[in-house]
């Protein structure tokens, strides 16, 4: 399990990511070696920042989502939990499974091109069953998750689907 400090925070990845190879650039100055962050900590990171705009009154429930192509060189679609477009950013119910605000994964995914296949998708909380389901229709073939949600059915309705799960870990 690798540990590295980048930014605000320390991530431990739960499962491997990448390779160290990769991840180290040599230093002009000679043999030294300067530590990269992983692009998928980075997409991590960026979704978490995103979460920060979320309008959802529900204290536990500020979720940011990133779409990228799959080699993660390109940043497709954001999104974060809130009111539709056409509502007050104030009108959540702040009810748990009833608030009426739009998940994060689903504003993404209302933004993206759905045509580009292989998309990977980065959100800090694992995706309920009906996101899930949305996930599966819209070409993601990996997520990237932090948290765990309520229950599992998401992430058993993706492993279903032939959609790779991973969760990274933050500390």
């Amino acid at each position: 399990m690798k540990s590295n400090n980048y930014g605000s925070g320390i991530y431990n990845e739960t499962q491997p990511v990448g390779s160290d190879e990769g991840n180290r650039k040599r230093n002009i100055l000679g043999d030294n070696k300067m530590e990269r962050p992983t692009r998928e900590q980075i997409h991590m990171q960026t979704a978490s920042l995103w979460a920060h705009r979320a309008t959802c009154k529900l204290s536990n429930r500020k979720i940011g989502c990133i779409i990228t192509t799959k080699d993660m060189n390109r940043i497709l679609s954001i999104g974060y939990n809130g009111s539709p477009t056409a509502m007050p950013n104030d009108s959540c119910r702040d009810v748990t499974g009833g608030c009426g605000c739009l998940h994060a994964e689903q504003n993404a995914i209302a933004m993206v091109d759905g045509i580009i296949p292989n998309k990977t998708m980065f959100i800090t909380m694992e995706p309920c069953e009906a996101c899930a389901n949305l996930i599966a229709q819209s070409n993601i073939s990996k997520v990237y998750y932090y948290d765990e949600y309520r229950n599992h059915q998401g992430i058993t309705r993706l492993r279903a689907c032939g959609i790779e799960i991973i969760r990274l870990s933050k500390t």
